[in-house]
């Protein structure tokens, strides 16, 4: 009688074994996991949340942007860097330290520029990507000329600006306050401007490929308040752009008082309340058209052509 009790020990922790075995297949079979419509989109939604979290905080937004603008430089021969790009979706854009540089030996510099008000997808979707871009700490020096704003604003369509300065068409609008005029060729009449405070700047004007046409532009410096209007038929060069404008400076009392010489030489380009000095030439050489001096009309403006060398 022990043995039998004895055999029927050892075989019970088996049999609770296989039992509890059983148990567990009969309530894996008979539980099924089934997700409602709702929570399956919460699923999706969470797993495309982690994508754009990876995109945002680790895509090598840097690297992927230096590579472009490596192939543009090598096809525009323009130069362009940074010292560090933020391009997130959502919140501020930036770029840290941007330099650019020009064949011709245009040269900008500005410690951060922001990007406004564009929707960056429409970037990848190859649309119109219009914005603002706000220049912190700007500096353009073409050798002659040298200006140096504290902020300056551009509004246009950004999608073009991979293209050649004559190329690119549209409208555009720029604002600045406060810099200063730290180089700048002899002005016909107005004579040398170098060192010139600039309070605020006001420009709009359409392109059309080369062609440049002023819709508004007024410049408020300490010594004067200048407004231009006319046309322009920009150059790959930026020095040989061709002018057909005018200049209509109103100076102020005491710049007028210390230059009575000036108000004399601008007096004969009075018209009725205005006075305006046309001026044309190029960039690199304006020349003033002085009136009642008879002489041929001037021909229609057309855009300027590089010079190519003749095949042999």
């Amino acid at each position: 009688m022990a043995d039998l009790i004895e055999d029927k020990s050892e075989l019970d922790p088996d049999d609770e074994l296989l039992s509890l075995e059983e148990e567990l297949e009969d309530d894996f079979e008979s539980t099924e996991v089934s997700l409602t419509f709702k929570q399956k989109i919460i699923l999706v939604g969470l797993g495309l949340l982690s994508v754009i979290i990876f995109f945002v905080l680790l895509f090598p937004t840097d690297e992927v942007v230096r590579f472009a603008l490596g192939k543009f430089s090598e096809s525009s021969g323009v130069q362009i860097d940074f010292k560090k790009i933020s391009l997130p979706i959502i919140g501020t854009r930036t770029i840290d330290s941007f330099y650019l540089l020009t064949k011709d030996g245009l040269e900008a510099k500005a410690e951060e520029v922001t990007l406004k008000n564009t929707d960056l997808l429409k970037f990848y979707n190859d649309a119109d990507l219009k914005g603002e871009l706000t220049f912190s700490g700007f500096d353009l020096d073409s050798g002659n000329f040298q200006v140096k704003l504290t902020e300056l604003g551009v509004v246009s369509n950004l999608s073009e600006l991979d293209k050649d300065l004559t190329a690119i068409s549209g409208t555009v609008k720029i604002t600045s306050e406060v810099g200063t005029l730290v180089k700048l060729p002899e002005l016909p009449i107005l004579g040398n401007l170098s060192g010139t405070k600039i309070k605020k700047i006001e420009l709009e004007f359409q392109k059309n490929g080369p062609n440049v046409d002023i819709k508004r532009a007024m410049i408020q410096l300490s010594i004067a308040r200048i407004a231009v209007r006319g046309k322009m038929a920009l150059s790959p060069n930026f020095r040989s752009s061709r002018l057909d404008i005018e200049i209509c400076p109103e100076l102020s009392k005491d710049f007028a008082s210390e230059r009575e010489d000036l108000v004399g030489n601008l007096s004969i380009f009075k018209k009725g309340d205005e006075t305006c000095i046309p001026i044309q030439g190029t960039i690199g050489e304006p020349k003033p058209i002085m009136p009642n001096l008879g002489g041929s009309p001037t021909p229609p403006m057309e855009a300027p052509k590089e010079n190519t060398p003749k095949k042999e």
